[in-house]
């Protein structure tokens, strides 16, 4: 294994940025009103030292050291406050592995003299964060790794004996998608790591939580839940919302085979004519940590909590799909915790964020900024309905211009195919190609208009093209091949579908080159399955973006398909087998954590920093934005997650527990310094520099090459063009 240093440096005209921000709910502050503190100390957690953990009698010794410290504090502050300080009624969670506190109910007097007290390191009222709200496998090459054709000769890999700890709003028990008899057969029984009919937490019948009608089974392998003792629910580990059983099903979801007919989404009852489902490690064993209420939010001190006990339950993964952009370093002790959990090789995935009609704003306000773990930008999925077009003369016709896809618009029903010739507008008038002025009566007569996206509303483009004869309309994106879905076309009684710019300027070239004759073309009235890759290279509108200016880390790190992602759902706790499509970067956040259990399947001795630069390094960068136009690391950041590349990798990036914790800004630290995938500096007013050391995984020495991409504004340079 050798290790190699680079060191480039950025002159740069000037760093765009705004302040990234969320916002935190707390209770309502008043001075008598008892409300939840998380009270931290000096002494480190368990979790901050590695062969502490990993052995069994020195693992015992600290966890009753600290267990003891607690219990001294909490004497301490009885006989501080006297009768009115009964711990017994103000303790709600101790910590000891991912974070050294305690959370107690506390008033706002009673928590400014807890953090004048020596041994405590920082209080900090508790906050709530929230839910950050099929094809992704293919999106992201999953399937490659299932078949075994990315990691020839070795066998396929579904996420076996890996364990994923999902922090959540509980789940859906009952649902075929984490039965532990899949269709595949595979035996879960005898890879299950507590053994086969063992589970954890409220499905452990030595815990005292113990609930007999919790289905836990050897997939599905424990269930917490944290948030009840909260008062705003009471249903234990079940999914009351839905964010948590599509996250599970994302993660994890056993691949189940199409029904006749197709799937049925819950409450619309539409079709999905797609031939299978399933989640992205489908053999993965998962945990679920219910931290979420229906009413507030997801208290900290419940995550806190899960977080913990999914150390000690042997987690390898933790799915945290929820917000939270605060620095990482101070009052943050989520953030903390989970530093805690990648030192001892615990890969976390979380959410960028999402925008909302109330905070529609994406630019600057990117969550999850702790540098320890993957924030996940959303793309849109490859899956879509298709009514393809075809032209049928005159023949020969290339292949190209067979089955094209096309998107049928909002609210518009095909009863039957469309079989016509095709008029492109601008060879009528070259000055409305876009087909915004009205036309002649006749110009259309009978045949499907040809026009260009833009400059008015699509019910214009529609109306007028039938007004002039149109049969129909095929409206292309002029700006990518990405067809979009045309909406707001009411008065209109004819079809009208979207094509992407190059199947059009194909459709153009063949019409004119074929002229006087002509061409004919097919628009099916039955919509297809299709899987069409171009439409995931896309970042999804709502998907909060950088620039990250508190600290020199960019966010967000990587992107994935996050949109319309059909999954198992639960409404109010059913567990009837239901689905739906739900849409944001926690379901981004998922298919990540399903795609780590399918690396670490292949490099089981892997860092979790060395997992994440794994995806990172091997991202495919070329992705879009609705509107055509391209994105940017403040965006995508790495781009779009291609995990079939990302196992093959032998260049990786590890950081160190201590540099991680060090490079707090408010102790002199240089978070620009640490060595991860990115770089950012943004004090870099003429020229900065960076170093960044690779570790080669592979068993062979090998030379290679290194090379820069910039814009017009800045220019890079290295230190060495080559490397071996």
């Amino acid at each position: 294994m050798r290790s190699f240093i680079f060191i480039s440096t950025l002159i740069c005209q000037g760093i765009l940025g705004s302040l990234a921000h969320c916002q935190n709910f707390s209770t309502a502050k008043t001075q008598q009103k008892l409300q939840t503190y998380i009270v931290s100390f000096k002494q480190a957690a368990i979790g901050s030292n590695k062969n502490v953990f990993q052995n069994k009698r020195l693992f015992s010794q600290q966890r009753q050291l600290i267990k003891s410290q607690h219990q001294r504090f909490l004497n301490k502050l009885e006989g501080h406050f006297g009768s009115s300080f009964a711990t017994s009624q103000r303790l709600v969670y101790a910590y000891s592995i991912a974070i050294n506190a305690i959370s107690l109910r506390l008033k706002d007097d009673e928590a400014a003299y807890l953090a004048s007290l020596d041994e405590v390191l920082q209080v900090s009222k508790q906050g709530y964060l929230h839910t950050a709200t099929d094809a992704a496998a293919s999106m992201v090459n999953a399937d490659e790794l299932w078949s075994g054709v990315a990691i020839a000769p070795l066998n396929g890999v579904k996420g076996e004996d890996i364990v994923v700890a999902i922090i959540d709003t509980g789940i859906n028990m009952g649902h075929e998608s984490f039965s532990d008899a899949p269709e595949d057969a595979y035996d879960f029984a005898s890879h299950n790591p507590f053994g086969s009919g063992n589970f954890k937490g409220w499905c452990d019948p030595t815990n005292p939580d113990f609930d007999a009608s919790l289905i836990c089974n050897n997939k599905l392998i424990g269930a917490w839940d944290f948030a009840d003792q909260f008062g705003n629910e009471a249903d234990g580990p079940v999914d009351s919302n839905f964010h948590g059983s599509s996250m599970s099903g994302i993660i994890s979801g056993n691949n189940i085979t199409a029904p006749v007919g197709g799937f049925v989404f819950s409450f619309n009852g539409d079709i999905l004519n797609a031939p299978f489902i399933s989640g992205i490690a489908p053999h993965a064993h998962i945990i679920v940590y219910d931290v979420c209420d229906n009413v507030i939010g997801c208290p900290t001190a419940a995550i806190l909590a899960a977080i913990d006990q999914a150390i000690l339950d042997g987690a390898h993964i933790i799915n945290l799909a929820l917000d939270g952009g605060d620095a990482p370093w101070d009052n943050n002790s989520v953030a903390l915790a989970l530093l805690n959990a990648n030192n001892l090789g615990i890969v976390t995935s979380t959410a960028a964020g999402n925008a909302t009609s109330a905070l529609p704003a994406t630019i600057g306000r990117v969550n999850n900024l702790a540098p320890w773990v993957i924030t996940a930008a959303n793309s849109l999925h490859g899956r879509t309905q298709s009514n393809d077009v075809s032209v049928t003369s005159p023949i020969p016709v290339p292949n190209f211009l067979l089955d094209m896809y096309s998107l049928l618009a909002a609210g518009i029903s095909m009863i039957a195919d469309i079989n016509a010739p095709v008029i492109y507008a601008r060879d009528i008038d070259v000055n409305n190609e876009d087909g915004c002025l009205a036309w002649n009566p006749l110009d259309f007569d009978t045949a499907v208009a040809l026009l260009k996206t833009g400059n008015c509303s699509a019910e214009s483009k529609v109306q007028n093209a039938e007004d002039a004869g149109a049969v129909a309309v095929i409206i292309f994106n002029d700006a990518a091949d990405v067809p979009m879905q045309l909406t707001g076309i009411n008065s209109p009684t004819i079809p009208a579908v979207m094509i992407g710019l190059t199947d059009a300027n194909n459709m153009i070239a063949f019409i004119q080159a074929n002229t006087p004759t002509n061409t004919l073309l097919q628009i099916l009235a039955e919509s297809s399955h299709r899987i069409v890759d171009a439409l995931g290279m896309v970042l999804y509108h709502s998907s909060l973006r950088g620039p990250n200016i508190q600290f020199g880390v960019s966010k967000p790190d990587i992107s994935a398909p996050g949109t319309d992602i059909f999954a198992a759902i639960a409404e109010l706790g059913e567990p009837a087998p239901q689905y739906f499509t739900a849409t944001g970067t926690s379901q981004s956040s998922a298919v990540i954590s399903g795609s780590l259990a399918l690396l670490k399947n292949v490099h089981p001795d892997w860092t979790a920093s060395e997992l994440k630069s794994a995806l990172m390094l091997t991202a495919q960068d070329n992705m879009l934005h609705e509107d055509g136009t391209t994105t940017n690391t403040d965006d995508i950041g790495a781009g779009m997650m291609d995990v079939a590349l990302a196992v093959n990798t032998v260049l990786v990036m590890d950081e160190t527990f201590n540099n991680y914790l060090n490079a707090n800004p408010a102790i002199g630290g240089l978070p620009e310094n640490l060595n991860l995938p990115s770089m950012r500096n943004n004090d870099c007013n003429i020229s900065c520099t960076w170093s960044r050391t690779f570790t080669n995984k592979g068993s062979v020495t090998r030379p290679w090459m290194l090379t820069t991409a910039t814009d017009n504004n800045s220019e890079i340079t290295l230190s060495a063009n080559s490397f071996t």
